[in-house]
């Protein structure tokens, strides 16, 4: 009698299962909302872009007429002529601020030897502003056929005539041919050269000559003494000879020296007959 009355056994469904089918179908649904969201933004950029081409297009006539460059400015122009730097630029007729480029304008004016730096600016409506940075004289290279100024970057400025004088420093030991056609080397050794020139003129009253042959072992000629250098930095080479300033005898005279400073750590003065 008790097996009729035994209650019989439903199975129950699987919460779990029915937990996990719902959270990967929100998933599907939100991954779904995330592509549809970004397709419709792609789209609107998309049309966006062709809208305002199309628009550029059509009003390209009427902008030429408010944006064309009908007046150039320069400043810091105090050497080079106007008109070399308005022959180098060359711009087309009906050329626009919108359509200029800054950057082959730039390279135009600085293709200029004398002309180390140039800067654009548009001014709406009309006009192109260009600031340059003029290229300045450091020093003078002579040679036994040429003399050559020279900027602060060792770029030859102009030839120099055999009674002109700029007064600058002079550097000698450096074929000024082959500083003409920019040969690396000779660049760079008289960019030594004009480094020295540089600091002895600071630290020294009077002309400096520095004979930069070999750059590695510079020697410099001022005030009737002659400085030899290393191949270690200038700057700690005449901070030795600073220091022997303040202990200097009496019975060494302040010209016809000759100072080594190639060795560490050493000063070595020598009367000079």
């Amino acid at each position: 009698m008790s097996g009729w009355f035994r209650r019989k056994q439903v199975r129950r469904p699987n919460v779990q299962t029915r937990v996990v089918r719902a959270r990967s179908v929100g998933r599907q649904s939100g991954l779904v909302g995330r592509v549809g969201r970004v397709t419709v933004w792609a789209t609107a950029f998309l049309l966006g872009g062709w809208g305002t081409a199309v628009v550029y297009w059509e009003a390209r006539p009427l902008l030429a007429g408010w944006f064309e460059i009908r007046e150039i400015q320069l400043t810091g122009d105090d050497r080079v002529p106007r008109h070399e730097i308005m022959k180098l630029l060359e711009l087309p007729p009906g050329e626009t601020l919108l359509s200029v480029s800054p950057a082959q304008v730039v390279a135009q004016v600085e293709s200029h030897p004398l002309i180390k730096e140039a800067t654009l600016t548009r001014r709406l409506p009309h006009t192109l502003a260009i600031h340059i940075t003029e290229r300045r004289a450091a020093a003078m290279l002579r040679g036994s056929s040429l003399t050559l100024l020279l900027d602060q970057e060792g770029q030859v400025l102009s030839v120099l005539t055999a009674r002109r004088d700029s007064g600058l420093p002079v550097l000698v030991g450096i074929d000024p041919n082959l500083l003409i056609l920019g040969e690396p080397r000779a660049v760079q050794a008289a960019q030594v050269g004009i480094k020295l020139a540089s600091l002895l003129g600071r630290s020294l009253e009077g002309r400096p000559e520095v004979d930069v042959g070999d750059p590695d072992h510079a020697v410099a000629y001022i005030k009737g003494m002659r400085f030899q250098f290393g191949s270690t930095l200038f700057e700690e080479q005449l901070g030795r000879y600073r220091q022997l300033g303040l202990l200097r005898r009496a019975d060494i005279p302040d010209q016809l020296e000759d100072i080594d400073l190639r060795f560490p750590g050493k000063v070595i003065v020598r009367k000079r007959g």
